[in-house]
This record gives C-alpha cells, sequence and structure tokens, in this order.
C-alpha cells in the first residue's frame, strides 16, 4: 500500500541518507510545524503583551497629563479674577501655580518610562508656554497664554494616544470609552474652564460690551456642544456602569454652569460664586475621566494576566510534546543504532585514513547493503584522494609558478614577501628589473627565440642568487628580485654588479648572438614602503626613472620619484584640458639681416597660459607632450595658428616675412602623417610655401634613409629646411650635406660667450664658413647685446635672433614692432 503512495524518487532519496539522518528528519518533519505553531502563537501573544504594557504606560500618563491639565484651568480661571484685582484669588493663584510647578516636576521624574510615546520636543514647549504664563501679568495676554498652553497639552495627550495605539485598541468597547475620555471629555472641560475663566473676569462689571457678550455666546455655545458630545455618546459610557454616576454628576453640573451663565447674572453672584459652579462641573469632568481611564486600566491589567497565563500554557504544552516527540524517536534510534554498531567500527578504520580497510558484514538482513555501500564509498574516496592531490599540485604550480620559466610569479613572492614581514623580517631590498628593447627580439628572432632568451636570462640570474633570495617573473620582460634582510647599499650594490656581469656575455641562440641590457630600480623596506604592493609600486617607478636616465643602469627610491610622476600626470591632464579649452598661444620672436638690419622673419613659439598657474614654459610641457602623443595635436594646432597669422599680416599689408614652425622628431618620422597635414594647413590658410620655414634638431636626421626623402618631398613643394640648436648633437655638416638643408642655427650655447670666449669665436666661425661653403644661410640664436652682432657681422653670419632684437612677442606685440 505504502509502495503505490509514496513516489519512488523519494523512497531513493531517502535511502541514500544514513538512520540517524533519516530519524533527525523525521523527528525534524514533525517538531518545526510544531515549533512553527506554538512560535506564531507566543509571537503573538508576545506582540499583545508588549503593546498591552505600552498602553498602560499611556494610561499612567494620561493621568498625570490630566492632572497638569486641571491644575492649568484652575490657574487660568483665578488667575484673570487675581489680574483684575481680586485679591481674595491672590493664595489660591499661588497655590495652583506650586500645583502646576510640581506636576511638571513630577511627569519630568517618569518620562523616562515611557520613552516609546513622550514627546520630548512638545513637552519642552508645554514647559516653556507655563513659564510664559507665570511671566505674563496683562489681563488678556495672559488668558490667550493659558489657552496655548492647555491647547498644547490636549494635543500632547492626543500624540500620546496615537504614539502608543491606544485607539487601536482590538476591543471595541475599551477603544469607544478611551476616544470619549481622551476625546469629547477633554475638550469639554477645556471649553468648561475657558468659560469659567472668562465669565469669572466679567463677573466683576455691572455691564458688558457688545464685543464682550458676543464672545461669551460663543464659549457658551462651544462648551454647550462638548458637554453634549459627551451626553450623546453616553452609550459609550453605559457600557460601563461604574460610570453612571460620574457621567450623571458631569453632565448635571456642566448644564448648571451654563445655565447659570446664560442667566446673565454674573455680577450678582460675584467671582468666587462662578469659579466655584464652574469648578465643579470640570472637576466631576476630571473625576469621569480619572475612574474612566482606571476601568481601561484594570481592563488591560486583566488581559495581561491572561496573555502571560497563555504564554505559559503553551510553553508547557510544547514542552510536553517536545518530550514525548524525543522519546518516542530516541527509544526508536537507540533500537536501530545497536544494530547498526558493528557497521560502525568495522569503518572506523578506513574512516581514520586506512582506505584500503573494508568492513566485513556477517548478517543477510537489510544492513549488508549499507556494508556493501561502505566498501564501495572507501574505495571511491581513495581513488578520489588519489586524484584531488594530483590535480591540487597542478593547480598549484598554475597559481603559483610562471609556466615559461617555472620561476615564482607575482602571487608567490608576494605570499614569500609578507610571510616574511609577518615573521618580523627587520630590513629587505626589492629589485625590479626590466630587459631593454626585448620586443626588438621577439619581432626580428620570433617568439620561440623569445621565450629562450627569457629562460636564459633567468638562469643566468638564479646563478648569482644566495640562498633565501628569490627571483621572480611577473610579465612579459619583466623579472623581481627579491632580497631578504638585505639593505645595506654596498651589498645591494656588489649584488647588481655581479648581475650585470652576467649580461655582458652574448646570448647564442639557434644560431643568433645578441646581447641584452637591463634597467633596475630598487625599493627598500621598510623606509620605502611597509607593504608588499608598495614596495613593487615604489621599485617600479625607480625603474622607469632608470629607463629615462640613459646614463644610469639602476636607481634606488627615493621621494622625489613619485612627486617627479604625480606632477607629470597632474601636467598630462591639465595640458588634455589646455587644448580643449584654447590655453595655447603662439609668440613670435624676429630674425634680423646682421648687415641691413631689415627683419627676415619670425619664430613662433608655443606658450600656455594656465588659468591658476600663469605661464608654462614648453620646456615644461612638450618633453610630456612627446611622451603621450599630443605632440600631434599641438604640433598641428601650432603649425596651422602660424601659417593662419602670417598670411592675415600679409594681407593687411606688412611686409611678407618667412614664419619658422618647430617639427618634434616624432612628428617628423611620420612621414604619412607630417606631408599630407602640411599640404592641408597651407590650403587652408592660403599661404604661399616660400614663407614657411621648418626647423628640426640634429636628432630628427640620424636615419639617413627615413629623413631624405621626406626632406625631397620639402624641398618639392617650396618649403625651406631649416638644422635647429645644430652644435650640440652628433652630426657634422660634412655628414649632413647630403640633405637639402636651407638654414643652419647656431645654438645659443656658442653665442652667450662669444664676445670673451675665443674658443666659441673660433667655432662658430668654422661653422658659419662651412654654412656657407654647403649653400646654407646661418642664423645665429640666443643675442643679446650689440657687441655679439658687431662680432657675428665680422664673422660673416646672415641674420640674428635673440632679446637684444626683441623677446618672443605677442600678435599685438609683433604688429607694433614691425610699425616702429
Amino acid at each position: 500500500m505504502f509502495r503505490e503512495i509514496i513516489p519512488s524518487w523519494f523512497v531513493e532519496r531517502m535511502g541514500r541518507i544514513s538512520y540517524s539522518k533519516k530519524f533527525f528528519l523525521h523527528f525534524i518533519a514533525l517538531t518545526i510545524p510544531l515549533m512553527f505553531a506554538m512560535s506564531l502563537i507566543v509571537i503573538d501573544v508576545h506582540t499583545n503583551l508588549k503593546q498591552n504594557q505600552l498602553e498602560q504606560q499611556a494610561i499612567d500618563s494620561f493621568l498625570h497629563t490630566s492632572e497638569l491639565l486641571m491644575y492649568a484651568q484652575i490657574h487660568r480661571g483665578l488667575n484673570q479674577s487675581y489680574l483684575r484685582g481680586y485679591d481674595d484669588f491672590t493664595e489660591q493663584v499661588q497655590e495652583t501655580q506650586q500645583a502646576v510647578d510640581e506636576k511638571i516636576s513630577d511627569i519630568d521624574s517618569k518620562r523616562e518610562q515611557w520613552p516609546a510615546f513622550f514627546h520630548a520636543e512638545k513637552w519642552d514647549q508645554i514647559k516653556a508656554q507655563w513659564h510664559r504664563v507665570k511671566e505674563e501679568n496683562h489681563l488678556l495676554k495672559s488668558y490667550y497664554i493659558h489657552n496655548q498652553l492647555n491647547e498644547e497639552i490636549l494635543i500632547f495627550v492626543n500624540e500620546i494616544g496615537e504614539q502608543a495605539r491606544i485607539y487601536l485598541n482590538p476591543d471595541a468597547k475599551m477603544n469607544r470609552l478611551s476616544s470619549v475620555l481622551n476625546g469629547d471629555l477633554l475638550l469639554a472641560t477645556e471649553a468648561l474652564g475657558k468659560l469659567r475663566a472668562y465669565a469669572t473676569s466679567l463677573s466683576f462689571a455691572d455691564t458688558r460690551t457688545p464685543e464682550q457678550q458676543e464672545e461669551l455666546a460663543i464659549m457658551i455655545g462651544g462648551a454647550q456642544f462638548f458637554v453634549q458630545s459627551v451626553a450623546v455618546r453616553n452609550p459609550d459610557l453605559n457600557g460601563e456602569t461604574k460610570l453612571d454616576v460620574e457621567l450623571e454628576q458631569f453632565t448635571t453640573s456642566a448644564k448648571q454652569f451654563l445655565r447659570l451663565i446664560k442667566a446673565d447674572e454674573l455680577s450678582a453672584i460675584g467671582p468666587e460664586g462662578v469659579f466655584s459652579s464652574g469648578s465643579n462641573a470640570i472637576t466631576s469632568g476630571f473625576t469621569l475621566y480619572e475612574k474612566g481611564n482606571g476601568i481601561l486600566l484594570e481592563h488591560l491589567q486583566e488581559k495581561e494576566k491572561q496573555s502571560r497565563l497563555l504564554i505559559g500554557l503553551v510553553v508547557v504544552s510544547f514542552l510536553c510534546s517536545i518530550g514525548m516527540v524525543c522519546l518516542l524517536f530516541g527509544s526508536s534510534y537507540v533500537s536501530v543504532m545497536q544494530t547498526i554498531q558493528a557497521l560502525n567500527k568495522g569503518t572506523r578504520r578506513w574512516i581514520d585514513g586506512d582506505f584500503s580497510s573494508r568492513v566485513e558484514i556477517k548478517t543477510q538482513d537489510e544492513l549488508k547493503y549499507i556494508g556493501d555501500s561502505f566498501n564501495q564509498i572507501a574505495h571511491s574516496f581513495e581513488q578520489k584522494i588519489k586524484e584531488q592531490e594530483q590535480a591540487n599540485e597542478r593547480i598549484y604550480a598554475l597559481a603559483f609558478t610562471d609556466q615559461l620559466t617555472q620561476l615564482p610569479n607575482n602571487h608567490q613572492l608576494q605570499l614569500i614577501v609578507e610571510r616574511d614581514m609577518e615573521a618580523g623580517m627587520k630590513q629587505a631590498t626589492i629589485l625590479r628589473l626590466d630587459i631593454g628593447r626585448f620586443k626588438n627580439v621577439n619581432y626580428s628572432r620570433g617568439f620561440q627565440i623569445g621565450d629562450e632568451t627569457l629562460k636564459q636570462f633567468a638562469r643566468r640570474l638564479q646563478e648569482v642568487l644566495g640562498e633565501e633570495e628569490v627571483l621572480s617573473r611577473q610579465n612579459g620582460d619583466k623579472f623581481t628580485l627579491y632580497l631578504p634582510h638585505q639593505a645595506d647599499v654596498e651589498q645591494v650594490n656588489e649584488k647588481i654588479e655581479r648581475i650585470l656581469e652576467q649580461l655582458k656575455k652574448p646570448f647564442d641562440i639557434s644560431g643568433f648572438t645578441f646581447y641584452l641590457s637591463i634597467r633596475i630600480g630598487l625599493s627598500q623596506y621598510p623606509k620605502d614602503g611597509q607593504t608588499f604592493t608598495a614596495l613593487m609600486q615604489q621599485a617600479e617607478e625607480a625603474m622607469y626613472e632608470a629607463k629615462e636616465d640613459k646614463e644610469k643602469q639602476y636607481v634606488y627610491y627615493h621621494d622625489g620619484i613619485h612627486q617627479g610622476f604625480k606632477q607629470e600626470y597632474e601636467l598630462e591632464n591639465n595640458l588634455r584640458v589646455a587644448l580643449a579649452n584654447n590655453e595655447l598661444f603662439l609668440t613670435y620672436q624676429p630674425k634680423q639681416n646682421v648687415k641691413t638690419g631689415e627683419i627676415t622673419g619670425m619664430e613662433a613659439l608655443v606658450r600656455w597660459k594656465h588659468p591658476t598657474i600663469g605661464i608654462i614654459s614648453p620646456l615644461n610641457f612638450i618633453p610630456i607632450a612627446e611622451k603621450t602623443g599630443l605632440i600631434y595635436q599641438i604640433g598641428e594646432w601650432v603649425l596651422h595658428e602660424a601659417c593662419r597669422q602670417t598670411k592675415q599680416w600679409q594681407v593687411e599689408g606688412f611686409q611678407p616675412l618667412v614664419v619658422s614652425v618647430n617639427l618634434s622628431a616624432n612628428q617628423f618620422n611620420r612621414k604619412d602623417y607630417l606631408l599630407p597635414l602640411i599640404d592641408r594647413i597651407l590650403a587652408e590658410t592660403g599661404l604661399d610655401p616660400t614663407y614657411l620655414q621648418l626647423e628640426l634638431t640634429e636628432s630628427g636626421f640620424q636615419d639617413p634613409v627615413l629623413v631624405k626623402p621626406i626632406l625631397e618631398q620639402m624641398k618639392e613643394r617650396r618649403l625651406t629646411i631649416s638644422i635647429d640648436d645644430f652644435g650640440t648633437g652628433y652630426s657634422s655638416l660634412s655628414y649632413l650635406k647630403q640633405f637639402p638643408i636651407d638654414v643652419v642655427k647656431i645654438d645659443r650655447a656658442f653665442i652667450r660667450e662669444i664676445c670673451e670666449n675665443k674658443g666659441d669665436q673660433q667655432l662658430t666661425k668654422s661653422m658659419i664658413d662651412l654654412g656657407h661653403v654647403l649653400g646654407m644661410k646661418v642664423i645665429a640664436e640666443g643675442v643679446e647685446e650689440i657687441e655679439q652682432i658687431e662680432l657675428l657681422r665680422e664673422l660673416g653670419c646672415d641674420e640674428v635672433q635673440g632679446f637684444f632684437i626683441a623677446k618672443p612677442l605677442t600678435n599685438e606685440e609683433f604688429i607694433e614692432f614691425l610699425r616702429k
């Protein structure tokens, strides 16, 4: 029967778990619903209990606050007569004022008991308003301030009820009773209190003004409305027979008071009579309020007892049920587990690690299948362990070893360094090694030879390592050498020299022989960094510093390196912004014919006006533009702006002048980029090519095969070619004669002391003569004195340029210069 009812898949899955788990599941299947049902009951009862306690606290606060309201109303009524000069109320005013102060202090002492619903800010406003009442001596102002105080107390009571959710009590009878007491009844007492105070004040005069009569009528109507509201909701109160007498007393005394006021005999009755009649009605109202809230409190206390009793019954029932379930399943579990105890002993050996052992089952019942399953699991588990160990070894090799060189990778190196740091290592050195121009080996000889080169490189470095020193490969041609416990500069430098000595020997791979050079950056623990990441970063920055400085093969990290990188990065970002915001501008430095004094042309020089820093020299931003590739964008803008401005001056009627524009080696080496750019800019600006001179430094002429065709195509376009800063590079005029060069500019270094230094005079004379022999015009840069011009004229120089003629000028300044 059960086989037909229970799904086979469920039976199959139950058969895969142990008896202990089966019993446990049965236990859970029975106890969880029981626990869930019990928990729901307990949670619901506990929630109601907490709400019950909250409502009891709220009622307690109602009673204290209503007492404060009663005293405040009494004080208002007495104070109105007192301020009119009725001295018989003096003592009563003082006593009532003291009663209010004491009640406020009493509530202050109890406010910590009502944190869930006590509105501290509103309470502080009530106290502040009471302080104003005591300070105010003006009759009408005192009356209205009293009214505001009592209104705030009523609002305070209402907010307590809302915060405590007392109006949401599921008991409809108690809900209605609370609504009448804390709503209509308190409003009725306040309306009667206003009327009592106002009528007592009017009882001093035999006559009343129409305004006073109207105000009195309004108050009578308001009080009558609220008293009638309480009477109308009489069934809500009559549900409690204990309130019949108090309700009757309130309505009767309230109606008597209203009839007295309507009789218009206030002056005959006098202040004491009016006040006494009103007080009777109000006092009976507060008596009703106090007793009604007492009934609510008794009701809540009774419900609390019931809730606690219910929780106790639920807990006892739950414990008895759990006890029965435990007894039933415990006995069943023990009986079955005694049978399989033998199986447990037999399998304990392979559980302890002896996977070759097997369980011997002598019985022929269903438990024999369990023994067979254990034996199969043991065999399978043994095989899985062996496979997992092999897989772990392979994973470790992949995760912690560079697969090409079999050196530790960056992850393993980090673990080694951090382990030494945790062990209390005092000092260490990190060396970041970069193989120079290694990509040329890959591209020219192939990646296979490149890989073999890296292997040989790693083996050579390992030959100089100490026992604890670690060589690691990160990626590509970058290696890291870790020297634990070493920070002595002499020892580290000795290690570096041994590494460099290894690289003096050529690499001979597959018939190719070549040499490798490296640049090394060093950082030291702990002075350069406290973590592995920081040390690697500092060593990396030092390595790039070494790559920038061609004279150094290794550089130790120092603060200036990081600051340099930071400044360079910020300057690069600012330069990109400058290009977008048009912060670059051109200045023009005139060139003068030495013999005639005529202005023959000008050199366009780019400047950068930063909005906060000011003018930035091209010496600071052009090298960064070269590194980042921004030189192409800057160079294009300079060339276009120089041609445009020169053409504009010609159109405006100024004499045609040749404008010189500097080209960087990066621009010059891109034939497919430079020549079309020049053609396009000349076409766009309309400048004749004969008025454009392109200046290149000697470093741009190092590859004749590349340079000569570009220069020849420039000459075909009738452009003028100039060598800038001649004499500071590695070329010579005899070597450059194969190029179509038109102008040679002698560097300012030879001109600065030419009048005093005979050597500079002879060198300059030689360069001028050789330039003329090769048919080139010669210009001297950096002329700052008339004596230099006169000497250059004697030496045969053609043109001069420098601050003596004019500093680099803006567009407007250059126009003024030409006009003068």
